[in-house]
Parts: structure tokens; sequence; C-alpha cells
């Protein structure tokens, strides 16, 4: 099955979705890998590839589980990178974000690339009807969870009220770099003290400006080796995880290119 990875992110605007771009495509350089934008807020993957056309995860997504065939017809080829499959997102807001994951979640494991990048959004809106949540199933379904933070300081309130005792296991922190080194010092001084299990984030350059130039070119802004650097393949060390509170390991595994 492939390596499943979920981004999102406690506030909207806070660069998720850049990020899941850019992962996806650095990891495409030498591996398969499938992006599916499962943004319920309408997300923007479509915009910062440039895909045109009406391929879109709203076509497959009705009242039940989505299969692995649907998605794979809904996937587009992106121009430059021949092993980067997408599914666009959204072209409505009308689902929620647990009616998202519960349904498509279940299907990644059917599919055949080595890598499956699921952009979820902002996934904390209550579950409806005393089914399970979003996070829930995250968990469930995901070998890791990539939660996009931006170094701001009313952000980061946010986030550590959302993320404290939150279920969300094989999670890791992702911050969005500010421009001062003081700023990011603080940063992680706040996440010590307040979220411990996920005080080792990895960290990510995010613009507004390179956000344009991006969705002229169609080419993200990326890394080599991005996937190397989460410590999800490879030999990799130890990712911590956030249990309610706890702080637990979670052993990556190898996945060769």
């Amino acid at each position: 099955m492939p390596l499943r990875i979920a981004v999102l992110t406690t506030s909207p605007g806070q660069g998720s979705t850049t990020y899941a771009v850019a992962l996806a495509w650095s990891a495409a350089a030498d591996r398969t890998v499938r992006l599916i934008d499962a943004d319920p807020a309408i997300g923007t993957v479509r915009t910062l590839l440039d895909i045109q056309g009406p391929a879109s995860i709203e076509n497959v997504l009705g009242s039940a589980g989505v299969r692995a065939s649907a998605l794979e017809a809904q996937s587009v080829s992106v121009e430059g990178r021949p092993q980067l499959r997408v599914v666009p997102g959204f072209r409505r807001w009308e689902f929620r974000s647990a009616q998202v994951v519960g349904r498509v979640a279940p299907a990644l494991v059917q599919l055949p690339d080595d890598v499956v990048i699921v952009d979820i959004g902002c996934p904390f809106d209550p579950p409806e009807g005393g089914g399970p949540s979003a996070l829930s199933m995250l968990a469930a379904n995901f070998d890791a969870i990539l939660v996009v933070v931006r170094a701001q300081a009313d952000l980061l309130e946010r986030a550590i009220r959302l993320l404290d005792g939150a279920p969300l296991t094989r999670a890791r922190l992702v911050i969005a770099r500010p421009p001062h080194r003081r700023e990011m010092s603080a940063t992680l001084d706040l996440l010590r003290e307040h979220l411990p299990a996920l005080a080792s984030p990895l960290e990510w350059d995010w613009d507004p400006a390179r956000v344009v130039s991006q969705g002229v070119t169609g080419v993200p802004t990326h890394g080599a080796g991005m996937l190397e650097e989460t410590g999800l393949v490879g030999e990799g060390r130890a990712v911590p995880l956030h249990r309610r509170g706890a702080l637990s390991w979670f052993r990556p595994r190898r996945t060769e290119p």
C-alpha cells in the first residue's frame, strides 16, 4: 500500500496547501505520487498547479464510500512532473471534513502509488450526529499527519488550543518560518511549554508573494528531499506523536524509491 500522508492546518491561510503541493512535487522526483485536494472549503491545488478541465473530487463524492478506481479516473497529469497525478478539489462548499475523510480515506490503500498526499484543509469542525470526528478518522487511516502552522502569535494560540489533547496520532508540526529567527525561537519556546510532544517541528519557508508566482508558472516552490526531511522514508529517526497529551513514538517505515 502507499505511504499515506495527510496535510492540514488549524486556520485557513497558513500555507498548508502550498506545503502539500511542494511536498508532492518534491517526492515525485523519484516516486509515483498522487496528490488529492480534499479540503471541503474549496481548496486551491487546482490554481497552484494551473490545472484545467472538469476533473474534481466532488465528481465521486456522493453519500457512500469512494472507490480507488474513481479517484484514479479523476486524476490528472501535471506538466513537468510525469510521476505526479492530482485529484483537483471542490468547486462548491457543501461537505464537512468528517464526510470527506470518512468516504475518501479507506480507498487510499488501494491506490497504486508509492506516496499519497491528501490536503485536508482545517478539519477541526465537530462531528455531526454523534459520528466519528475527522481527526479520529485521520488517525486511523493515515501513516503520518503534518500540521502546518505559521509562526504568528494569534495563530499559534489557536493552534495550541486545538492541538492540545486532540486525537492526532502520527502528527508532526510544520512551522511556516517567520522573517526573523527571534520569532522562530519564541515559537519553539511556546511549543516546548504547551505541546512538548510536538516541539520538534519541521520548518517551511512560506511566503505569500511566492505563492503568486507559483500560480503563474505552475511550478511550486519546493526543495529537494522534502519527503526525506519528514523522517517518513529511509532509515529516518522516530517521529514524536501527540496522543491525548501523552508522548508516544512512531517508527517510520522504510519506503524504497
